[in-house]
């Protein structure tokens, strides 16, 4: 049986070298214990090194218990519950867009967001597709894979 926080952790790792393969810039999980900061920015389940305009705050969840077709049982899917945490660690963070970061073993990992992100971002999916949906309180989402969001290019500020 694995260590749920040492695999967390792993996967925090594995989205951390996703987002400096995106940006060039240095990422790292958010500290389990404390740790000096030195100025690093943290962005939910992940920091970033100083001076790096990053605008997206980041929940990942690396989870057995769902299936994508969850969905369509809504509001019971438990990706809505991971979705209302990263919204609200967005919402208390200035000018944050959240960003959820989902996978399972042996699985590609899904990145939920906010439609309105995506166009933003100006995604244009090559390994997947990109679906939109609605919550159940109507707020409308982007899903695609990590793999397509990697190659956005993030607009300036």
């Amino acid at each position: 049986m694995t260590n749920g926080n040492a695999k967390g952790q792993k996967y925090m790792r594995e989205v951390c070298a996703s987002l400096e393969r995106w940006t060039g810039g240095r990422f790292r999980p958010r500290p389990t214990i404390v740790e000096p900061s030195e100025g690093w920015q943290v962005k939910g389940d992940v920091q970033h090194a100083p001076g790096l305009w990053f605008p997206f705050s980041i929940e990942c969840k690396k989870v057995e218990k769902w299936e994508l077709d969850g969905l369509f049982e809504a509001p019971h899917w438990p990706v809505w519950t991971w979705w209302r945490q990263c919204e609200s660690q967005a919402l208390a963070s200035e000018n944050e867009r959240p960003l959820l970061i989902f996978s399972r073993n042996r699985r590609k990992s899904y990145v939920l967001t906010e439609a309105a992100t995506l166009d933003w971002l100006k995604l244009r999916p090559k390994h997947g597709p990109r679906v939109q949906m609605w919550t159940p309180r109507g707020v409308s989402l982007g899903l695609c894979l990590l793999d397509d969001l990697v190659h956005c290019t993030i607009p300036k500020r």
